[in-house]
């Protein structure tokens, strides 16, 4: 599978005014529920975001700030964020309400200032207010966003995140199957790094020239 260059995405001081906009509609809990019955988050269970650690590491983050992975499944990689962020409040989100109760059973749900540390959301509602987050990073998550609801996820990021995104985005396909024997790809939106960027430099967004190795 083709990755391209991941970027750090740092929000320039101006902010853009927060707006509505349609969607897809394109059921998200159900399509991964339908997935989930083949094993698919069971099978998936690396901790991709790790590559963001040493930049993480980096940041300075002052004491108490949020910090969220975005789409982190079984959120394998939240203990070691916690214990390798200890002055940051970490937080994991996922879409597929299945896949959270079996991270809260793992034990990943805490702690963090403010409850719950586990939340059910998309990219295309996140379940935070305005400015919640510092810092949010996403490993292999965007490109599974429907390519209707790429600009709301864009503004919802922008709407959520004071200070920096770390994104790694596939470019190319990937298929799973279902539990009736289905292959489905569920890259849904297979595009190139600088078209990504520029989704994101079109929002108020700069893209710092930092490779990060995955």
């Amino acid at each position: 599978m083709v990755k391209p260059r991941n970027a750090l995405l740092a929000l320039p001081l101006v902010r853009r005014a927060t707006y509505r906009m349609r969607g897809s509609g394109f059921d998200y809990a159900s399509f991964y529920a339908a997935l989930d019955e083949g094993h698919y988050h069971r099978t998936n269970t690396s901790s991709n975001e790790l590559v963001f650690l040493p930049l993480l590491q980096q940041l300075g983050l002052a004491r108490g700030a949020a910090v969220a992975s975005l789409g982190c499944g079984t959120c394998a990689v939240l203990p070691r964020l916690r214990s390798d962020l200890a002055q940051a409040d970490v937080y994991g989100m996922e879409v597929s309400p299945k896949v959270l109760e079996v991270a809260r059973q793992l034990g990943r749900d805490g702690p963090c200032s403010s409850a719950p540390c586990l939340r059910r959301g998309s990219l295309t509602q996140l379940p935070w207010p305005n400015g919640g987050l510092d810092v949010a990073i996403s490993a292999d998550v965007l490109e599974h966003i429907h390519p209707q609801d790429v600009e709301r996820s864009v503004a919802e990021l922008s709407r959520v995140v004071r200070s920096k995104m770390l994104l790694s985005i596939a470019s190319g396909s990937s298929f799973k199957g279902t539990r009736s024997g289905k292959r489905i790809d569920v890259h849904l939106t297979q595009r190139s790094a600088t078209w990504w960027i520029s989704q994101f430099t079109a929002s108020g967004w700069s893209a710092a020239n930092i490779p990060v190795r995955v």
